[in-house]
C-alpha cells in the first residue's frame, strides 16, 4: 500500500503560540503525517517566554525579563490540566510559594507557577523533536501551484503546504505577498484594530555580586508591583528578585533583578534608545530598594511589541475580535466565498487573537492545531 508523502509545514514563531501547537499536534489523528519546521526570527524559543542568560560576571544568572509566572485560570476558558499535568509531571514549571507584593486583591487564591531554569524552558520543552531555525524571519508568502512558497530575510525560499503564523499581528501585517494580501483583505480592518491594541515597555536586567544579598535580607518580596509614582518611581511598574522569585537558595545564584517599566513609559519614550531610559529606571529603582549597592552591570531592551489585552476587552474604545477567529485561530484558504479551497491552508494564530497569558496562547495553539489537521486532512473521520 502506497504510503502518502508527509505534509510540510511551516510554524512561523516559536513563542508559546507555536510551541504548545506543535504539542497538541503530536496528540492528533494524523499529526504524525505531518512535517514541521519551525522559522523564529530571534535566537531563542518562547517569544515573550522569554529568559535572558548573562555571560558576564558573575556567571550563570538568568532573567526571565518577559512573561514572570504562568498563572492558571487567567485565560478567557477553562486552563488545560492536561497540559498542566504533562509539565508539572516534567519538572519544568513548579507552583509558586513566595510574596507577589503589590498584586490585585483576590490574586492571592490564584496558582501561579515559575520555572526554575527560566521561562523559556516551557517552549524549550513543548519543542523537543521539532527542528527549529533561529533568526530566520519570513519576509513574503507567495503561492506556487497547490503551495505556499515562503522568503526569508536573506532570500532563501522554501515551499509548504501549509503555513501558520503565530508571530503578533503587527508582525503578520508586515508580511508581503499578494496571494497572502489577498486572504488577507477582508480581515485586514480587525487585523489592524488588534495590532493597536499592543502595549509597549521596557525591561531591565540588574545583576550584582554574591555579597549584594545582604542587602535584599530585608526584603519581604520575591517580586512587587509598584503604582506609580508609589515612592516617587516614574518608570517603573514591576521588580523581581529572579532567583527569589524562581525559589532559588542564595547560594545558587548571585543576585539578579529584572526591571518592567510602565506602558505609559514605554509609549512616552517610543523614540528613545533602551541605553538611554537605563538611569532613570534604577534611580527608581533605588526608590523602590534603598540602599543597593552599585550593580556589576545592568543591560535594558525594549519590549516593542508587548501584551495585547483579550479580544472582548474594551480598549481605547475597540476591541480586538476578528470575525472567525472565537476560537483562537483563523484558517484561511480562499479570498472569497466562490474560490473554495483556491489556495493552500494558512492558519493565523496567536495571542492577538486570544489575549495574552499562558492558558489564552494554548487555547490558540490548540485551535490552530485543529484547523490545520482539518484542512490537511478535509476526509479523514
Amino acid at each position: 500500500m502506497h504510503t502518502p508523502a508527509p505534509k510540510q509545514v511551516l510554524i512561523i514563531g516559536a513563542g508559546l503560540t507555536g510551541s504548545t501547537l506543535t504539542h497538541y499536534l503530536s496528540h492528533l489523528p494524523n499529526g504524525n503525517q505531518l512535517r514541521l519546521t519551525l522559522w523564529e526570527r530571534s535566537g531563542g524559543p518562547g517569544g515573550r517566554f522569554s529568559t535572558v542568560r548573562s555571560q558576564q560576571p558573575p556567571g550563570a544568572a538568568i532573567i526571565d525579563d518577559g512573561a514572570q509566572y504562568i498563572t492558571r485560570g487567567a485565560g478567557t476558558h477553562a486552563p488545560d490540566g492536561a497540559l498542566y499535568d504533562a509539565l508539572l509531571s516534567h519538572g519544568v514549571i513548579e507552583k509558586y510559594t513566595g510574596v507577589i507584593a503589590g498584586a490585585k486583591p483576590g490574586s492571592e487564591a490564584q496558582e501561579n507557577y515559575v520555572c526554575r531554569d527560566g521561562m523559556s524552558s516551557v517552549a524549550q520543552h513543548l519543542l523537543k523533536g521539532t527542528p527549529v531555525e533561529y533568526e530566520r524571519c519570513a519576509v513574503e508568502l507567495s503561492a506556487k501551484a497547490d503551495r505556499w512558497c515562503v522568503t526569508d530575510t536573506a532570500g532563501q525560499t522554501a515551499e509548504f503546504d501549509a503555513v501558520v503564523v503565530t508571530s503578533p499581528v503587527p508582525q503578520l501585517l508586515e508580511l508581503q505577498g499578494e496571494a497572502l494580501h489577498a486572504l488577507l483583505a477582508p480581515h485586514r480592518e480587525a487585523l489592524g484594530r488588534v495590532a493597536s491594541r499592543y502595549s509597549q515597555r521596557f525591561a531591565a536586567c540588574v545583576y550584582y555580586d554574591e555579597a549584594a544579598w545582604a542587602h535584599f535580607e530585608a526584603v519581604p518580596w520575591a517580586s512587587a508591583y509598584v503604582k506609580p509614582p508609589e515612592g516617587g518611581s516614574t518608570s517603573l511598574v514591576y521588580v523581581s528578585i529572579e532567583p527569589r522569585k524562581r525559589q532559588l537558595e542564595p547560594a545558587a545564584a548571585a543576585p539578579a533583578l529584572l526591571l518592567h517599566s510602565s506602558v505609559p513609559f514605554g509609549f512616552k519614550n517610543a523614540e528613545k534608545s533602551p541605553a538611554e531610559v537605563l538611569p532613570t529606571m534604577l534611580a527608581d529603582l533605588d526608590k523602590v530598594v534603598p540602599g543597593l549597592p552599585a550593580p556589576t552591570h545592568a543591560v535594558a531592551s525594549r519590549w516593542k511589541i508587548s501584551q495585547v489585552p483579550a479580544p472582548e476587552a474594551e480598549m481605547r474604545g475597540v476591541t480586538g475580535v476578528v470575525p472567525g477567529a472565537e476560537d483562537g485561530a483563523l484558517l484561511l484558504q480562499s479570498s472569497t466565498e466562490t474560490e473554495a479551497a483556491a489556495l493552500p491552508p494558512l492558519v493565523l494564530a496567536g495571542d492577538g487573537f486570544v489575549g495574552s497569558n499562558f492558558d489564552n496562547c494554548a487555547r490558540s495553539g490548540r485551535a490552530a492545531a485543529a484547523k490545520l489537521v482539518a484542512a490537511l486532512f478535509p476526509d479523514a473521520e
